[in-house]
């Protein structure tokens, strides 16, 4: 069994918070829902990241990172992502998908 590095794990617990927010909204990325989709223990999330809290800054981060403007807007919605801090394009690009 290969064991991962805390940055491997953080970017495994990011592109599976993305997947499911993707699938089912940004306020579904929960430990548990992370857990399950990756077939892991909770603990380990909470060991690598931390609360939630993290894991959800995380997942911003790399909808930001990849330009993935639908995730971008659901956090922005949900209230993890302040619009104004974006840059230009990247705020034309989420307002171009409320259209």
């Amino acid at each position: 069994m290969k064991y991962l590095t805390k940055t491997e794990r953080r970017n495994q617990i990011a592109s599976a918070g993305i997947a499911i927010a993707e699938q089912q909204g940004f306020q579904a990325v929960t430990m548990p829902a992370l857990a399950e989709y990756m077939g892991i223990n909770h603990q380990l999330i909470t060991y690598h990241c931390g609360k939630m809290e993290a894991v959800r800054g995380l997942v911003v981060d790399e909808a930001v990172r990849s330009n993935n403007a639908r995730v971008m807007l659901q956090a922005v919605t949900a209230g993890f992502l302040v619009m104004k801090n974006l840059p230009a394009a990247t705020q034309k690009m989420i307002k171009q998908q409320l259209k």
